[in-house]
């Protein structure tokens, strides 16, 4: 019996645009000049074989892979062969719509600044298609687009929690991450340096201020602080705060002047904030 040429062959349909987690099929068409094939499947130059997600019909006229992920992107071929030839098809493309699984703010971690210095963090993550990034500060939906904050100068109403919200239009996916930003102004004894808490803020109605008595967490900013008492931007007497203490015998172990102690502190269990008065 006379074998012919393998002369065409062709996959399809021509391109998928797939759910990550579903399934698809490719099917290869031979053109009946060819006479009888043996077919083989590629995906980006390199022959396939069936596994437990890759199945192939009778003959590997279809090729199946079921619960897609998105390592099983790329170009699809197939290649009818016979004992004279082959004839490899023009590649298909198939496209897997995932993510995101998770948003990374970079650097990670509370951000503390001098107020007036600048600020950029960088909001990362992987999907397909293009995934889309929105800043929200304290809760609300910022002007801010694209996945990098940036702040030129920053002002005390910067102050309080940064989230970055990644979405997927076509999985409808989203992944949240936040990162907290805690101003600090210059010159301010470092036993005094007061930061400005939004979220409690709103949640009292009034201005509540943290007294940050832990001198390592200051390490990379304390050169550019002074000690100088008479400087001291200052709250409302009322509205003062201690460091979070438990005990009224406690002191912080600090190296560092130390504004003498009210008489009287009223600390709350559920805060932890101490009032002074």
């Amino acid at each position: 019996m006379c074998t012919a040429t393998v002369t065409k062959s062709t996959v399809m349909p021509s391109s998928i645009e797939v759910m990550e987690n579903s399934n698809f099929t490719l099917t290869c068409s031979v053109s009946q000049e060819s006479g009888p094939v043996s077919i083989f499947w590629l995906k980006n130059g390199v022959n396939l074989t069936t596994s437990n997600t890759l199945q192939l019909s009778e003959e590997n006229r279809t090729l199946t892979i079921v619960k897609v992920t998105r390592n099983d992107a790329g170009a699809y071929q197939c290649e009818p062969r016979n004992l004279l030839s082959y004839n490899r098809s023009d590649s298909i493309n198939v496209t897997v719509f995932y993510g995101p699984d998770s948003a990374v703010i970079i650097p990670p971690g509370t951000i503390t600044r001098l107020l007036g210095s600048p600020l950029t963090r960088t909001c990362r993550s992987e999907g397909v298609p293009e995934l889309q990034y929105r800043w929200f500060h304290n809760g609300t939906e910022s002007n801010r687009t694209g996945n990098i904050l940036t702040i030129e100068s920053t002002s005390w109403g910067d102050a309080g929690n940064y989230s970055c919200r990644v979405e997927n239009p076509r999985t409808s996916i989203t992944a949240l991450n936040t990162v907290h930003l805690l101003l600090l102004e210059k010159n301010l004894p470092l036993l005094q340096v007061c930061l400005l808490d939004p979220s409690l803020a709103s949640r009292s109605g009034r201005w509540l201020w943290w007294c940050w008595a832990r001198l390592s967490s200051l390490s990379s900013i304390s050169a550019a602080i002074t000690i100088s008492p008479e400087r001291v931007r200052q709250p409302p007497r009322s509205m003062r705060t201690c460091p979070l203490e438990s005990r009224k015998d406690q002191r912080p172990s600090l190296k560092a002047p130390l504004t003498p102690a009210p008489r009287t502190r009223r600390c709350s269990m559920e805060t932890g904030l101490c009032m002074m008065s």
